[in-house]
């Protein structure tokens, strides 16, 4: 049972560290994020919750220590996400049922650069695009190759399932890739439209700051409180709070199996020795025999810790072969761990 408990959180341990270590396609650190809600009733129309989101985000780039500040309707590692159906205009049409599928977000400011997630090719969105009638938008470097490998996609256009077959859309820029989903997750395709092209009345604002980013939080909440008071406060937490409760689940079955394992271990090693300890104690009078006849006290102990490899080396027989079972079973739970 300690071979396979110890094998199990050994792979655990080893797949929580390729996932820590793996990019996302943005940075983390000094980053905080404030979940905003605008109640329907009080913010029926498209330019009123856009408004309200560009005057806030023109705030909270005014206070001390940020640096720049962006929107987004589903923020990466939260396991919230919206996708749909997509078709390329200058690609033959595919028959119903199998279009591509990509994930798709709206988002507001200088969410890029905020995510520091890099822009390949083209630009980002400008005054121009922050119109209901902009019909641009910008897709990440996967979709981009999965489209047009080895083509330009900048003036390509790609025509959206929303509900019905939206008025094709002309790519602007490509964007690096992110891992929404978080590392263990694929790299999905994506495409982002501006806020004004569907105005959201939830969005999640993101702002880059110089040093701890909890230091601006009460700044933040006040300027969402100041656009309106009648406002809840907002949901604030820094995004490696946000990557940390990403991984609460794998880091708890990593935990919880690393301590039975140790305690298995322990186990272990008592019931030995207290099994042999047993086993010398009813041999007492057989171990005085062949010492009176000329056996040495290594051949004593020769004697019992050959009962005690072969009692352990059993037990790794049968430990090894459980956990090459346990392994091909954790498949599902691993990130880049060959089985």
């Amino acid at each position: 049972l300690s071979v396979v408990l110890l094998t199990g959180a050994g792979l655990l341990i080893r797949s929580f560290i390729r996932v820590m270590q793996t990019p996302l396609g943005f940075e983390t650190t000094h980053l905080l994020t404030a979940q905003v809600n605008l109640p329907a009733g009080a913010y029926r129309e498209d330019h009123q919750r856009v408004a309200f989101f560009e005057g806030l985000l023109e705030d909270i780039r005014t206070l001390p220590g940020v640096t720049t500040a962006g929107a987004i309707t589903f923020l990466p590692l939260t396991g919230t996400a919206a996708a749909t159906s997509f078709r390329a205009v200058d690609k033959p049409t595919p028959a119903d049922g199998d279009a591509p599928v990509t994930d798709v977000r709206v988002i507001g400011g200088d969410y890029f650069a905020a995510m520091r997630i890099p822009l390949q090719r083209g630009r980002t969105f400008n005054s121009f695009d922050a119109r209901p009638e902009s019909q641009t938008l910008i897709v990440s470097d996967a979709l981009a190759r999965t489209m047009w490998p080895g083509e330009d996609p900048i003036g390509k256009q790609l025509s959206i399932n929303w509900g019905e077959w939206l008025p094709p859309d002309i790519v602007i820029g490509v964007v690096g890739d992110a891992r929404h989903e978080g590392a263990p997750g694929k790299v999905r395709p994506m495409i982002y439209w501006p806020h004004a092209r569907f105005a959201d009345n939830h969005l999640v604002v993101v702002a880059r700051t110089h040093g701890d980013p909890l230091q601006a939080a009460a700044a933040l909440a006040a300027r969402v409180r100041t656009r309106d008071r009648n406002l809840p406060l907002p949901k604030i937490e820094t995004m490696e709070e946000v990557l940390a409760a990403s991984v609460r689940e794998r880091r708890l079955i990593m935990t919880l199996l690393g301590v039975f394992a140790v305690l298995a271990l322990v186990l272990a090693a008592v019931g030995i020795y207290s099994v042999m300890a047993y086993t010398v104690g009813q041999r007492t009078h057989e171990i005085g025999v062949r010492l009176a006849i000329g056996a040495s006290r290594g051949d004593v102990v020769r004697l019992v810790m050959r009962q005690t490899v072969m009692l352990t080396a059993v037990g790794l027989v049968i430990g090894v072969a459980g956990a090459a079972a346990l392994t091909r079973l954790m498949r599902t739970l691993l990130f880049e761990v060959e089985p």
